[in-house]
Parts: structure tokens; C-alpha cells; sequence
């Protein structure tokens, strides 16, 4: 058992769950990976001005989470990405639901300039 138990966050993508964490006196994560960067800095801001101090967090605490991928080389890492590509750009009947492909199904995908 931990010598405390860990604080609880509200993880959210907009400034209505923002606001909702400020409220509540809790640590906020942005979910910045969602939307591509939309709406961050209100977010945030919104957070801020509405936090109240609480047992939880006496000031506010903000992370934003970020999508990133690695590769030796930058070919690499595109290709290493581009089955995340699939249910942001809806290819291929993709959704967030459902399974992505692999990085092979992927590099076969017929990408169009537009996708590209």
C-alpha cells in the first residue's frame, strides 16, 4: 500500500470539464492530443480562473498530454505514426473505436495527396 494514495485528476478536452476540475479543487490534465491544440490555452485559462483551493490541491496543477511518437529517423517515426492517422482522417472506416491497423497495413494504405 502506498504511504499515500494518489490524487485524483480530472482529464478532460474542453473548458466545460476545465472549469468542472477548477470548481472541484482538482489537478487538471488537457487531453491537447484529442484536437489537435484547439482550445488549450482557454482551457487552461478557464481552469485557472475558476479554481477554489481544496483538500486536494491548495493551487492549481495543470499538465497537457501530448501525442508523440520516436524513431531513429523522422521516416521512421511518420511511418511509426501513421496508423494513428487512421481514425482522425476516418481512412478506411476507422474510428476511435476501432482496432488500428498495423505499421504495414498502414505503409499499403493507398494515402491520396489530400490524406497525405
Amino acid at each position: 500500500e502506498p504511504p499515500q494514495p494518489p490524487r485524483p485528476w480530472l482529464l478532460g478536452a474542453s473548458v466545460r470539464s476545465a472549469v468542472d476540475a477548477g470548481r472541484r479543487g482538482l489537478p487538471y490534465a488537457f487531453a491537447h492530443h484529442f484536437f489537435n491544440s484547439r482550445g488549450t490555452e482557454e482551457a487552461l485559462r478557464a481552469y485557472r480562473e475558476s479554481f477554489r483551493p481544496s483538500a486536494r490541491a491548495e493551487r492549481p496543477h495543470t499538465i497537457v498530454t501530448a501525442y508523440t511518437v520516436c524513431g531513429e529517423t523522422s521516416e521512421q517515426a511518420r511511418r511509426l505514426a501513421a496508423p494513428a492517422l487512421f481514425p482522425v482522417l476516418r481512412l478506411n472506416g476507422a474510428s476511435p473505436i476501432a482496432p488500428l491497423p498495423t505499421v504495414e497495413e498502414a505503409a499499403a494504405y493507398p494515402w491520396t495527396e489530400a490524406e497525405r
